[in-house]
């Protein structure tokens, strides 16, 4: 695909701005020394040191040349790294619904944000990620930003299942999310977040058992949210148990409203035929 002078010129202007800004916060980042974290500390917190994760810059510039034209046009829309610049690059991202824009932009208004809210905007990119390479590195900043404020608010039930979600999915130190799951739930047995994340982690780590227990009572207390009776009618088909697949997804059917919801069901029906 050709690019004509145009198109060259915009795509261009939005890396450097891009980079413009990244460099910026690591100017700001070295004389306030804000948030700072030594190698040694990062590979406890994330299992991989700065040095293996790919910097985040990279992976929004890369998301810039994924847009249309009309969308690169939108993000050009100053030059200038100011607030006032950054939060019009800021409202851009938020048209193109690009969480991982809106958490950079965020990082680089930091008198303005605290880090909860920064780490919490991470996450929001870290789940919107599907590309493995690039959630390693968001997780990280997940656990930068939210690791010290969850010192500060050790009840915040939120920051636990954020953290816990990175730790077990993106680093070496699964057991850590794992504890703070544990906590929660001894708090509040129907977290719909830590239930769904034990959950799911049960199912990667082959715990058909807890898995079951966990989706079971997802059901049970969000029935609403049809997404868990398909989690465990897999579960019941993939250890040979058709029958209360079947039960299951019935009991889903009569709950949903949303044809869409509808059609998912029925096609899980017809799959375990």
């Amino acid at each position: 695909m050709k690019f004509n002078k145009t198109q060259i010129a915009v795509i261009l202007g939005i890396v450097a701005l891009t980079t413009v800004l990244f460099m910026l916060e690591k100017k700001v980042l070295s004389a306030k020394k804000a948030v700072a974290m030594s190698d040694k500390t990062q590979t406890e917190v994330s299992g991989e040191t700065d040095a293996n994760l790919k910097s985040i810059d990279t992976i929004v510039a890369e998301s810039i040349f994924k847009l249309t034209q009309e969308e690169k046009k939108e993000l050009l829309l100053s030059e200038n790294t100011d607030a006032t610049g950054v939060k019009k690059v800021m409202s851009a991202y938020k048209k193109l619904d690009n969480k991982l824009g809106i958490a950079f932009c965020m990082e680089k208004l930091k008198e303005a944000n605290t880090e909860r809210m920064i780490g919490l905007a991470y996450y929001a990119a870290f789940n919107q990620s599907v590309i493995d390479e690039n959630k390693r590195a968001i997780a990280n900043k997940v656990i930068t930003y939210l690791k010290p404020s969850l010192e500060k608010t050790p009840e915040d039930v939120d920051i636990k299942c954020a953290l816990a979600d990175c730790y077990v999915n993106t680093t070496q130190n699964p057991m850590n999310g794992i504890m703070l799951l544990r906590e929660v739930i001894a708090t509040d047995s129907t977290n719909e977040s830590a239930l769904f994340l034990l959950g799911e982690f049960a199912i990667k780590s082959g715990q058909f058992d807890k898995a079951q227990v966990r989706f079971e009572s997802l059901v049970r207390y969000y029935p609403a949210s049809i997404k868990y009776s398909l989690y465990l009618a897999q579960l019941f088909s993939n250890h040979g148990e058709p029958n209360k697949a079947l039960e299951t997804l019935l009991n889903a059917k009569k709950q949903a409203k949303r044809k869409s919801a509808i059609d998912s069901i029925e096609t899980s029906i017809n799959h375990l035929k």
